[in-house]
């Protein structure tokens, strides 16, 4: 089988209409997408379409560690390939599309801070973009939430123990007021935020 077989195949063929099917078909024909030489191909070309369509639905179906594999894969394609030398990288067919979705494999991955880094690089190249300020919203929600959770428990923990603590270390007492009064502010502080980012959110999802 050519690769531009594989293609018709798998875009024109009523048996792999469906993302599942485009993905085990791709899988079963592995050595010719790995023989393929990208360097040679023009951006139009059926193996790239083949191998970026691949890596997105691969995210879609939820193989979210696999398709970071093929997401980064297609990234350094895009931007080291002589064939898609631009300034703007963001020009580029389907860059936008590979970006996103690496974003979106990094945050079910729960790695929020490389899943917002990769967002807010998206909404410095189209800015205005509610899909892209609504995820940002979304995560800085998340990751608020998780330090939030976080101090809970560790003013539980330093709760428990307050009382041999305080049996045992002198100067101890006047040190607790000063943490206690410091997660309490902190922990004033981070619901405000929270209630501040939701509201972000919502007023993106009824736009």
């Amino acid at each position: 089988m050519t690769v531009e077989e594989l293609h018709d195949l798998l875009y024109n063929n009523e048996l792999t209409k469906t993302l599942r099917q485009f993905v085990t078909t791709y899988d079963d024909n592995l050595d010719l997408i790995n023989s393929i030489d990208f360097s040679k191909f023009s951006e139009n070309d059926p193996a790239i379409r083949l191998t970026f369509d691949y890596a997105i639905i691969l995210e879609e179906l939820g193989y979210f560690k696999k398709s970071i594999l093929h997401l980064n894969n297609a990234i350094n394609l895009l931007e080291n390939s002589k064939v898609f030398q631009k300034e703007n990288h963001y020009e580029i067919p389907y860059y936008e599309t590979i970006i996103f979705h690496k974003a979106l494999a990094l945050y079910h991955l729960k790695k929020y801070k490389d899943s917002l880094s990769v967002f807010k690089d998206l909404n410095k190249a189209f800015p205005g973009n509610d899909n892209y300020l609504n995820w940002i919203y979304t995560i800085k929600s998340r990751i608020v939430h998780i330090v939030y959770q976080t101090s809970l428990v560790i003013l539980l923990i330093f709760l428990l123990l307050d009382p041999i603590l305080k049996d045992n270390i002198r100067i101890y007492s006047n040190f607790s007021k000063w943490v206690l009064l410091f997660f309490f502010v902190f922990l004033i502080a981070s619901e405000v935020i929270k209630i501040y980012l939701k509201k972000k959110v919502k007023k993106f999802n009824t736009t």
